[in-house]
């Protein structure tokens, strides 16, 4: 039978720094993969390391999470049993939003969540709401809505498929890379950057019409 995994972790990151004090969590990423190993993650984060704004859902790599030499990289590995048609429902929706442009990251959600704890935007997600959604997707969480999870939220609902707590270096066998990630800030990323925040603004102005068109 075909396996799934979530992976929840504690990034050295000072993104995850940001994340962990506004939402008051342990943990502050969440990612799903196809394979035991790891090596290839996907997850809603950052296309660049040195934009935080041009985000959305990527391949990631485990090298991303181990950027600071010698530091330990917490991590929470869940394992469940799918079917061969659940696998490739979620191999589709990855499909449509890996590096789709349309599909952001949703900021508005993380800013709002010491307040309202999350919002949902259109065609946009957290890290752990996307993980939510496809949770919900198997059958596996119904709780509440995918934008209000965060990481310590799937963690609670997910005790029981836990197959291993650790330093991150201890779980995986092999270490991949993204050279994409470490690409220079340049005049395009700024207008990428610029382009996202107007769409996530007009997004949350105007929530209800887009919520219609979902």
């Amino acid at each position: 039978m075909p396996k799934f995994y979530v992976v929840i972790s504690k990034t050295t990151t000072n993104i995850g720094r940001c994340i962990r004090v506004v939402s008051s969590c342990t943990y502050n990423h969440s990612a799903i993969s196809f394979d035991k190993d790891l090596t290839k993650l996907y997850a809603f984060a950052r296309r660049q390391r040195n934009s935080c704004m041009t985000a959305g859902l990527v391949h990631e790599s485990t090298a991303r999470y181990m950027e600071r030499k010698g530091a330990e990289v917490p991590i929470k590995v869940f394992e469940f049993d799918v079917t061969e048609e659940q696998v490739e429902e979620i191999r589709d929706i990855v499909k449509v939003m890996l590096n789709n442009p349309e599909y952001m990251y949703n900021a508005p959600s993380l800013v709002s969540y010491p307040i309202i704890k999350g919002v949902r935007t259109y065609k946009a997600y957290t890290c752990s709401e996307f993980v939510a959604t496809v949770l919900n997707k198997l059958g596996i969480i119904s709780g509440k809505e995918p934008c209000k999870y965060s990481p310590e939220d799937l963690i609670d609902e997910l005790s029981g498929y836990e197959i291993f707590s650790g330093d991150m270096q201890d779980f995986v066998t092999t270490i991949t890379h993204d050279e994409g990630y470490y690409a220079s800030y340049s005049i395009h990323t700024f207008k990428q950057s610029f382009l996202t925040i107007v769409t996530l603004v007009k997004r949350t102005i105007l929530r209800r019409r887009y919520s219609d068109a979902a």
